[in-house]
C-alpha cells in the first residue's frame, strides 16, 4: 500500500488531473494556517497534486480527519525516518492523504518524532474532525518550512484539487463543533448544544456517528429534563462516578426499570425501539388512536413507537419501516430528543 501511494503522489509531469469539484469536509489543520494552492504544479519529475497547508514554521498543530473513515496506510509504525504520513478510506469511498507529519522530538529536527496520535493505526476508523496527527517537516519537506501535504481522491483513485473543498471547509463552520458540519441533524444538535443537553465528546466535537449508550442516554435525557437524583443506587452494574447521578434519577423519574433485575446496562448501546421507550417515558407522550404506523414494528416498544410518529418526533428509517433493531447514533438521538423538546413551543 505504501509503494502505491508514493507513486500516485509522484504522477509523471503532463498527467491530465479531474476538474475542481467540492467535497465536504472538516478543515484538516487546526490553528494559524495559510493555503498554497499548488495543486497541480509541475515539480520537474512529477506533478504536484496535493495542496500545501503552510502552517508558518510550526511543528505540532493538531492535524484532523476531514470525514469519518478508516486509516488505511501509514508508511511506519515507529518514529524513525519514514515517519510520519497516512491515508484514510471514507465511509463514503472517498479517500485523504495527509503527509509531513512531524517525525522530531520537541524543539529538534532529529527525526526521532511521533507525528502520529495516540490509538491511531491502519484499520481503526476515526470521526469527522478527530486528531490523527500533527504538522511537520517529515519525508521530502526536511528542507522546507512545516506544513501538512493533503491529497483528496475519489472513490476510483481520481486524484482531484482539494483547494475549493478546502476553502469551503475554512468558510462553514458553525459553532460548536466541528464534525457535524454538513450533517441533517446538525441544527439539532446545535439546538441540543445551546440548551445544555450535551458538550460533545471532545474539543469541537460531537462524534454524530457513535453509538449512544444507556448511561449516555440517561445524561442526554437528565439534562433536557433538568432531573436531580435524590435516593440511593438501585443498579449492582452501575459503579459510583460518572453517569451514576443521571442512571439513578430518571430511574426515580419511572423513565427506566433497567435491563433486567437490579440491572442496568450502562454500556450496552441504546437501538431505535429502546429509544421510543425512554423518550415517551420521559416526556409522557400522549396516546395515539394510531397503530401500526410501521410494517416492521411489534412487542413491547409498539406503542412507543407509534406515540412518537404521532408526535412528530420520528418519520421512521423509510417510508414504511422504523428499524427497531438498529442502535441509534449520537446524531439521531439529539434529532430526536430536540423534537421532544420542541412539541408545543
Amino acid at each position: 500500500m505504501v509503494a502505491a501511494a508514493l507513486v500516485f503522489s509522484l504522477l509523471p509531469a503532463g498527467t491530465a488531473l479531474a476538474a475542481d469539484e467540492i467535497y465536504p469536509m472538516v478543515f484538516p489543520v487546526e490553528g494559524a494556517h495559510y493555503l498554497s494552492h499548488n495543486f497541480g504544479a509541475d515539480r520537474g519529475d512529477h506533478i504536484h497534486i496535493g495542496e500545501d497547508i503552510m502552517v508558518y514554521g510550526v511543528k505540532g498543530l493538531p492535524v484532523r480527519a476531514a470525514a469519518p473513515g478508516t486509516i488505511d496506510w501509514m508508511p511506519a509504525t515507529s518514529p524513525g525516518p519514514r515517519c510520519c504520513a497516512l491515508s484514510i478510506v471514507h465511509d463514503d469511498g472517498w479517500e485523504t492523504w495527509y503527509i509531513h507529519l512531524n517525525n522530531d522530538t520537541p524543539g529538534t529536527d532529529d527525526g526521532l518524532g511521533w507525528g502520529i496520535a495516540p490509538g491511531i493505526a491502519p484499520g481503526v476508523h476515526v470521526e469527522a474532525g478527530q486528531v490523527i496527527g500533527y504538522t511537520g517537516d517529515s519525508g521530502n519537506a526536511e528542507e522546507v518550512a512545516p506544513h501538512l501535504h493533503f491529497e483528496l481522491h475519489r472513490p476510483d483513485g481520481t486524484p482531484i484539487d482539494p483547494y475549493p473543498s478546502l476553502v469551503a471547509a475554512e468558510a462553514y463552520f458553525r459553532p460548536p463543533f466541528r464534525d457535524d458540519e454538513g450533517s441533517v441533524h446538525e441544527d439539532n444538535i446545535i439546538y441540543l448544544s445551546e440548551q445544555g443537553v450535551t458538550t460533545g465528546c471532545g474539543t469541537e466535537l460531537y462524534c454524530p456517528s457513535k453509538p449512544v449508550t444507556r448511561a449516555q442516554m440517561a445524561a442526554f435525557l437528565t439534562r433536557a429534563l433538568e432531573l436531580s437524583r435524590n435516593g440511593p443506587n438501585p443498579f449492582s452494574d452501575v459503579p459510583s462516578g460518572l453517569f451514576e447521578d443521571e442512571i439513578v434519577a430518571i430511574y426515580e423519574a419511572a423513565i427506566t426499570q433497567g435491563c433486567a433485575e437490579a440491572r442496568y446496562c450502562p454500556g450496552d448501546p441504546v437501538n431505535r425501539g429502546q429509544m421510543a421507550s425512554f423518550i415517551d417515558r420521559a416526556f409522557d407522550l400522549p396516546d395515539t388512536s394510531e397503530h401500526g404506523t410501521f410494517s416492521d414494528v411489534a412487542g413491547i416498544h409498539a406503542d412507543a413507537i407509534d406515540r412518537l410518529a404521532a408526535a412528530g418526533i420520528t418519520t421512521g428509517c423509510t417510508d414504511t419501516e422504523y428499524c427497531p433493531y438498529d442502535v441509534v447514533t449520537r446524531a439521531q438521538m439529539a434529532s430526536f430528543i430536540a423534537r421532544a423538546l420542541q412539541l408545543g413551543g
